[in-house]
């Protein structure tokens, strides 16, 4: 059996004690900064993904990339001729007048337009009328007199007068009139919050009192009342749409009874709840002016984060969605997709894809991509994103920090993208501070080149050793035991500069068991601890497995990985130590024509990295030339010792770890 010194000296350095040469190394600083690190994806067709800071929010035609599937539908939303196939993803397209474009420059004309513009003024009057009556109550009993109904106006006779250069197909003719009823509807509701519209027949429109401020105008005097019904429609979707686009600071919240005394507060609380679920209000309690000890109290309310809503708010609208055509749907039961470049500076992968879906208010399960790229460094590459428009991407494409977007597809694409689907990475690595001379750093360089190196996978993806800190590979062990308490206080750890304040609370959560005060404790930032803290307070303190499967399915199948690659390491090092660089009975090796195959690969890679035009154009027609004689192609990362007897000692890791 392999001596105890050596599994601990695996466990001290991640697996990685076997080297593929001699050579002296040399120590260096690595990732001092983002720019040591700079990663750009190339894609399976050789093309290098970059993203320049002129080229934030830009176009680009994607459809001569031989790995994307686009759309021949009602949706396509480029037909440009099938001519050039060297085509570079580098190359900017001219953006396409599409429908969708069109809809969007309607849809703002209908957001900037007011209520003069869109309703006669005979029937504005009418409604006026109906309004302030309803609003100092002399409407009379009868139900007739309890509401009024007007026609709708045309809505294409607007859009000749606003946009006469405009010629609104059949095809978006319907879409265009909905989107005229909801300007219409927001901008009544905007000019009297009091009143409620519906669309009748699609012929009227129906003007009633809004019996949602019923009950809450029992706690409520008429000037809070007003302010927060105007608050209500100024966090309307519309409205929050104009005031970003327009990088106006509205107010994200209002204040209201601020004389009610602690039951009427209370009262107010619960009506809120209870009648307007999509906002939340909490207590306010200030200072008073002039020094005094004394304090006083109002009622804050600001609308809740779409992630907050609970799905049983939502019923009623997703059921209205579910009743719409869906226009991201294909016929065949599948989506269509935008691709788009995405450049991302010291943010986590996973954190990327948070920010982007929070942002366009998309699950992050929307998003497909080729691989995860590291977090501190400058990376660039390829995403996809189902169901939203190129419009919305290129708006928010300077809108999150150390984030940009530029290179959005002016085509839909039938398929998401595939983990792997790639040629490979280009990386441009920066080492500062190097200990060596000259001479051995370029001897190291030599023997490396001649001898290659062993694809460890690194201490980012294994973590540093350490005790009490968050070791990825760690918590994957305990996950492959069973033992979830365990991965879980290893999780709760917590990491980076926050680590000494999380630990409190932590610390204090195991000795009190109060997860309310422990909440409170976290540092901002420690996404992953308040979600396993709020699901074991669901759940119960006990409730370790209830309280993994709260984390979202990319952290935990990352320690699944982090263990797995672990693994690897620790076999590759064992491999090599034992038998050396030969291949031994055993070994899964590659065959003569899979070399060949994959030094052309390899070489073509060097020639995009070197700016070379060289495309993959034999490269797929040779690849027959393996398979026909029966061989099998083996992954690296899982060809070393496969069937060497210190394949028993993975069980045996478990256990140590």
């Amino acid at each position: 059996g392999m001596e105890s010194e050596i599994w601990e000296e695996l466990l001290h350095n991640g697996g990685m004690v076997s080297f593929m040469n001699d050579a002296n190394g040399f120590q260096g600083s690595l990732k001092d900064s983002a720019e040591d690190f700079v990663v750009n994806e190339i894609d399976f067709d050789g093309n290098i993904v970059t993203l320049e800071d002129s080229e934030t929010g830009s176009f680009l035609d994607y459809s001569k990339c031989s790995y994307l599937k686009s759309l021949q539908t009602e949706l396509q939303l480029s037909s440009a001729p099938d001519e050039d196939k060297d085509v570079k993803v580098q190359e900017a397209a001219a953006p396409v007048v599409t429908n969708d474009t069109l809809l969007d420059q309607i849809e703002e004309t209908f957001l900037e337009a007011q209520l003069v513009d869109l309703i006669p003024e005979d029937a504005i009057n009418q409604i006026e009328n109906f309004a302030e009556k309803l609003r100092a109550g002399k409407i009379p009993e009868d139900p007739k007199c309890k509401e009024i109904v007007i026609d709708i106006p045309n809505a294409e006779n607007f859009l000749q007068r606003v946009l006469p250069d405009i010629n609104i197909s059949s095809e978006i003719s319907p879409q265009a009139t909905k989107l005229f009823r909801s300007a219409c509807h927001h901008a009544m509701k905007t000019r009297w919050p009091w009143i409620k519209t519906t669309t009748v027949d699609g012929k009227f429109f129906k003007a009633e009192k809004d019996s949602v401020f019923d009950e809450i105008s029992k706690f409520l005097d008429t000037e809070d009342l007003e302010k927060l019904q105007v608050f209500a429609v100024a966090t309307r979707r519309m409205n929050q749409k104009k005031a970003n686009e327009d990088g106006e600071n509205s107010s994200s919240f209002v204040l209201i009874g601020q004389n009610a005394d602690r039951p009427l507060r209370t009262k107010i609380h619960q009506c809120i709840a209870r009648c307007l679920p999509f906002f939340r209000s909490t207590t306010e309690t200030k200072r008073n002016a002039g020094g005094n000890d004394g304090t006083s109290c109002a009622i804050r309310v600001e609308r809740k984060e779409k992630k907050h809503i609970k799905s049983s708010e939502l019923n009623k609208k997703n059921e209205r969605r579910a009743a719409m055509p869906q226009r991201f749907k294909i016929e065949d039961g599948g989506y269509w997709y935008t691709i788009f470049a995405l450049r991302k500076e010291r943010v986590e992968h996973l954190e990327a894809i948070a920010r982007l879906a929070d942002s366009l208010q998309v699950p992050n399960s929307y998003f497909s991509y080729h691989g995860t790229k590291d977090k501190v460094g400058i990376t660039t590459q390829l995403f996809a994103v189902r169901g939203v428009k190129g419009g919305r991407l290129a708006k928010m494409s300077e809108k999150i920090s150390r984030i940009r977007i530029g290179k959005i597809s002016t085509s839909s694409y039938a398929q998401p993208l595939s983990l792997g689907h790639l040629l490979g990475n280009r990386f441009l690595i920066r080492i500062r501070d190097v200990s060596a001379r000259r001479e051995l750093v370029e001897e190291a360089i030599r023997q490396i080149g001649q001898s290659g190196f062993l694809n460890y996978f690194g201490l980012q993806r294994v973590g540093r050793y350490s005790q009490d800190e968050l070791m990825p590979h760690r918590v994957g062990a305990s996950m492959m035991r069973g033992d979830f308490a365990s991965a879980l206080r290893i999780l709760l750890c917590g990491q980076g500069d926050n680590k000494e304040r999380c630990k409190e609370a932590i610390d204090f959560y195991y000795e009190t068991k109060n997860i309310s005060k422990a909440l409170k404790m976290l540092p901002r930032g420690s996404r992953v601890q308040e979600i396993i803290l709020k699901a074991l307070q669901r759940n119960g303190n006990d409730a370790y497995l209830e309280a993994f499967k709260a984390l979202p399915h990319g952290i935990r199948s990352l320690h699944l990985q982090s263990y797995q690659s672990f693994v690897f390491n620790c076999m590759v090092s064992v491999r090599i130590r034992k038998y050396g660089r030969k291949a031994v009975e055993g070994d899964l090796v590659w065959s003569t024509e899979r070399m060949v195959d994959r030094k052309r690969r390899l070489e073509m890679l060097s020639d995009c990295v070197n700016g070379s035009s060289e495309k993959r154009r034999k490269i797929d027609e040779e690849r027959s030339v393996g398979q026909a004689s029966g061989d099998v192609e083996v992954d690296e990362r899982q060809s070393d010792g496969m069937e060497i007897p210190e394949n028993k000692r993975i069980k045996v890791l478990t256990k140590v770890i």
